[in-house]
């Protein structure tokens, strides 16, 4: 599984060369983006538009890297 309910919680950037530090980041910055877009709420009456994308992303990731899945926060609201 990868873990997208708080990427930079996962991984310490100190355990990356310095040369590789601004790549780590900007890598750590989009998947903050995916997991914001993940956990966005989608409204009733565009919802199979609106997750086309976002399940487009998910599918490529689990291909191409061969995870099971993906962990993100959900867009329900806890009362």
């Amino acid at each position: 599984m990868l873990d997208l309910t708080n990427p930079r919680h996962l991984c310490a950037a100190s355990s990356f060369e310095e040369e590789q530090l601004s790549i780590v980041l900007n890598y750590l910055n989009l998947l903050e983006k995916l997991s914001l877009d993940l956990s966005r709420p989608v409204s009733k009456e565009s919802s199979e538009l609106e997750y086309i994308p976002t399940q487009f992303l998910c599918e490529f990731i689990k291909s191409v890297s061969g995870v099971g899945g993906l962990l993100f926060k959900s867009s329900f609201k806890r009362e």
